[in-house]
């Protein structure tokens, strides 16, 4: 998957992908996501911030 993607267009964000799911580092927030117009066009797309993820665990 790395190799076909430019993953330093995205900086200062980074991702994995770990099957059909993408993990995201958005430092300066959601708000000023580089791939907010990409990651739009998925479609049933759910997004949780680290404290939910800490207490769904």
């Amino acid at each position: 998957m790395y190799g076909l993607v430019d993953t330093q267009r995205w900086l200062p964000e980074e991702f994995t992908v770990i099957g059909r799911d993408i993990y995201l580092h958005v430092p300066d927030g959601i708000g000023r996501l580089v791939a907010a117009p990409r990651l739009i066009a998925i479609k049933n797309c759910t997004t949780r911030n680290w404290n939910t993820v800490l207490k769904l665990f």
